[in-house]
């Protein structure tokens, strides 16, 4: 742009832009950008009131030190009422896109500094009450996807105004009003963070009551669990695998050249202009799902230099999860196949670490962080023979007693085994069923099937669970010889078998880490109000979501997102450029030209904001968005069929070792009894190091966390 002579007007006044507040949109309702916006301002509207520092009252206004981006990712599927909501406030005036430039059709850019705001309420912010604010605003013609979004925000906007740092808002993300400034204050005290992430936490859907639904409940505690343990261990290490687009921060200069590369060469429209053919690989389009976490090992690898990421706690910020099976689903398949993929091309270009400057001690770290890795890819291709058989172990040991016991099985007496052979039998057909949905359709065309599949599943889930407390019951039992103790001393085998060391560490590990970290983050609420409902859809995220990715692993799309029956769509075109309002154009040349120009003009906005605060006319709510049929190329296919027979005849294998005793070829390993045992204690002791290595990160983080509380408590300084 700059070599074509196009400038933005920060950099035309020669304005200092320290952050840049990237906003993505694509099809949200306008209320979610209202939110997004008006959170957005309140926070850069703290920045100017900061007392702590000189920086921002130095030199100039602070409010020519921030910028708002809003990209608008393609206006055929783009409410209607979010684009008069950035009239509302000065951002956008219809009439005004061009057709072309230069003979080239072109993405529309508007720029405007305001002091006006929306909240969700639809409420207009009196200018008094708002500090001034600079937006600009990229309308790009079609859905390209939020890759190519991010290439308009760092290839074209960052490189005219040079940020110093760039912070990422979705469309329907709040974030607490001194959020930007926790960011802003990590990045200007510690020199080589290249980038933070703040917490997320999810909305609910406007109603607490939300929390009675299975599926929410597992969400929030997923949440919950992923920064309070997940986060803080990578944060120690100081590489973290995912910077969540919804809520982050990056410093420019640390992803200018091959970093900022890779991660935009998942735009799909770049092989259009560039050749870059090999980023369309099968594996590169599913890496590329996950653009979040793309760049953070690109960043923390960049050659010659030692840029790490950390997490920043206080820093909170809200986002909208899905509240149904469909969206859920959808959802999940790009988290999965992304975070899978980039995982793999982690471990498969590790060796770039060694090109950095960090020292001894954070390469060391980041060895941790590696072995994480690789058992978390171990543990999640291989954990769908792994539910099924401690489900079925569980369950026998629980319900089929030795013969000669004065024991019955539980819970059902002597009909528990005829009842256990007939949920294994559904569990293997639900397994098949999920196949066949995953590979027959798209999950909204069977969401009857879905949210069946997620009530069985769940169901056996707590059925494995209450056999195992009966175990744990029983054992004690045992162990303190009270009343008949001793008719239980085949479950005393299992557990001698298994070892006492195994059965306390995994225990201890797999659940005592979850209260341990929620304790130590001072905010343990969630495993009250939530745990309960995520162990009983705990199951059906690998028998449901697990078995969805990988069959839909040639899907690279980012998947449609589900709107309200009353939203207005309109299908985009390929192609489809800019249509100039030629009526109102017409209308606006002739008033200018005559005394009732500014009348015209009130008028207008008159009614943008009647338009903002009410409903869209009836006729228009009656418009469908038709969803175009997802094309699939033979190198997509080719490699779902590799894929997804490797993932299943890998587990179809474990189980096969375990369960069956009669394979002669196999014979050399003993009988299915010990198959199980040696299996049971790999499993257990491979996720108890997972959990043990990181909570000794997350340990590691909040002694951190406190100690520079207590010590800026103590000991207070300014930031100059």
């Amino acid at each position: 742009m700059v070599r074509n002579d196009y400038s933005l007007r920060p950099a035309l006044y020669n304005r200092h832009t320290e952050l840049m507040v990237g906003i993505t949109y694509y099809n949200e309702e306008k209320t979610l950008l209202c939110r997004t916006l008006h959170s957005a301002i309140k926070a850069c509207r703290t920045l100017r009131t900061e007392k702590e520092t000189k920086f921002w009252n130095h030199s100039g206004p602070s409010w020519q030190k921030v910028v708002i981006c809003i990209i608008f990712d393609g206006l055929g599927a783009a409410d209607p009422g979010a684009l008069e909501v950035l009239a509302a406030i000065g951002v956008f005036r219809r009439g005004l896109m061009k057709l072309e430039m230069d003979g080239k059709p072109v993405h529309t850019h508007f720029e405007y500094t305001t002091q006006l705001a929306v909240t969700k309420d639809m409420e207009i912010v009196e200018p008094k009450k708002s500090a001034p604010i600079q937006f600009i605003l990229i309308l790009k013609n079609d859905n390209c996807g939020k890759v190519n979004s991010y290439r308009w925000l760092y290839t074209s906007v960052s490189r005219i105004i040079n940020p110093e740092f760039v912070a990422h808002l979705d469309a329907g993300t709040t974030i607490d009003t001194d959020a930007l400034l926790k960011i802003w204050k990590r990045f200007y005290t510690e020199k080589n963070l290249g980038g933070v992430c703040g917490e997320l936490r999810p909305a609910l859907g406007g109603s607490r009551m939300n929390i009675l639904n299975p599926l929410v409940a597992a969400q929030v505690f997923e949440y919950k669990i992923g920064f309070q343990l997940d986060r803080t261990f990578e944060a120690s290490t100081g590489l973290l695998s995912l910077l969540p687009g919804a809520f982050s921060a990056w410093r420019f200069r640390g992803q200018l050249g091959e970093p900022l590369e890779d991660t935009l060469l998942g735009d799909p429209t770049l092989i259009l202009t560039s050749g870059t053919e090999h980023s369309q690989k099968p594996w590169n389009l599913n890496r590329y799902l996950a653009d979040d976490r793309v760049v953070c090992f690109q960043v923390v690898s960049k050659k010659d230099a030692k840029w790490y990421l950390d997490y920043e706690s206080s820093a909170m910020a809200k986002t909208d999860i899905p509240m149904n099976t469909t969206d859920f689903i959808n959802q999940r398949r790009r988290w999965l196949n992304g975070a899978f993929f980039s995982t793999i091309y982690v471990i498969t270009h590790w060796h770039r670490i060694y090109k950095s400057r960090h020292n001894l001690l954070r390469l060391a770290a980041f060895h941790v962080q590696l072995l994480q890795s690789l058992l978390a890819l171990i543990l999640a291709w291989f954990s769908l023979a792994a539910f099924m058989l401690i489900t079925f172990t569980v369950n026998d040991i629980a319900g089929d007693p030795p013969v000669g016991q004065p024991i019955s099985g539980f819970p059902f007496g002597k009909a528990t085994p005829v009842v256990n052979a007939v949920i294994q039998v559904v569990y293997l057909a639900m397994i098949l069923f999920q196949f066949i949905l995953a590979l027959g359709s798209r999950p909204k065309n069977h969401v009857v099937g879905y949210t069946l599949s997620f009530v069985i599943f769940g169901f056996i889930q707590v059925y494995m669970i209450m056999n195992l407390i009966y175990l744990t019951k029983r054992l004690v039992d045992f162990r303190v010889e009270n009343d008949n103790g001793n008719n239980y001393t085949y479950i005393n085998e299992y557990y001698a078998d298994l070892g006492p060391v195994t059965i306390m560490v995994a225990g201890l590990s797999i659940f005592g880490v979850y209260f341990a970290v929620g304790i130590l983050a001072l905010d343990p609420w969630h495993l009250i109000t939530s745990y309960a409902q995520f162990l009983f859809v705990s199951s059906s995220y690998v028998n449901i979501l697990n078995i969805f990715a990988f069959s839909n692993v040639h899907d690279v799309s980012w998947g449609p997102k589900s709107k309200s029956a009353e939203l207005p769509m309109r299908e985009p075109r390929t192609n489809q450029v800019l249509q100039v309002d030629i009526q109102y154009a017409s209308d606006r040349a002739r008033a200018s030209s005559s005394s009732e120009a500014q009348d015209v003009i009130d008028a207008e906005y008159e009614e943008i904001i009647a338009r903002v605060r009410g409903k869209r006319p009836a006729e228009e709510q009656k418009k469908k968005k038709k969803l175009s049929p997802l094309a699939r190329s033979d190198s997509l296919m080719e490699f779902r069929t590799v894929i997804l027979a490797t993932y299943i005849f890998s587990n179809f294998f474990i189980c096969l070792i375990v369960l069956n005793n009669s394979l002669k070829p196999i014979a050399f390993l003993g009988d299915s009894y010990w198959h199980k045992i040696r299996f049971l204690k790999f499993w257990l002791w491979a996720n108890s190091v997972s959990y043990l290595l990181r909570f000794a990160g997350s340990l590691y983080y909040y002694i951190k966390r406190y100690s520079r509380f207590w010590r800026d408590l103590l000991f207070p300084s300014r930031l100059y």
